[in-house]
């Protein structure tokens, strides 16, 4: 009898904790697609559409754009310039045209780091 009711307290908590985490993902999805509609994106936000894998060309096309005609509303800092350009090169849509335009645009952008933005594009080459 005592083994039965630790194994009910169990699915219980087991239970509760499923819940609590579906509530908080619906909340942060809900919210992300108020961001979304409200045309109030985040350099997280879109990072994550673009890893996401429903993302489509266009979409890459579309949030390539976003971030370059709101550079300066979206302040990024020299690591988020960076994962862009990583997350363009290895999108499953991407081609190098692509590629080298958002690299060029990031190093037109920030010019310091030309070095590290060529060394991405490298990797990704494969050339080193």
């Amino acid at each position: 009898m005592e083994t039965q009711a630790v194994f009910v307290a169990y699915c219980v908590i087991g239970v509760i904790l499923l819940v609590i985490s579906v509530r908080l993902y619906y909340k942060k999805t809900q919210k992300d697609n108020e961001m979304l509609e409200s045309g109030e994106l985040n350099c997280s936000l879109i990072f994550k559409k673009l890893k996401s894998s429903q993302c489509t060309r266009e979409d890459l096309y579309y949030y390539i754009d976003y971030f370059f005609k709101n550079y300066h509303t979206l302040k990024p800092s020299i690591k988020q310039s960076k994962d862009l350009l990583k997350i363009v090169c290895l999108h499953k849509h991407t081609n190098a045209q692509i590629i080298l335009k958002t690299q060029k645009l990031l190093v037109d952008l920030n010019p310091n780091i030309k070095y590290q933005l060529n060394k991405i594009v490298e990797i990704r080459a494969g050339i080193c």
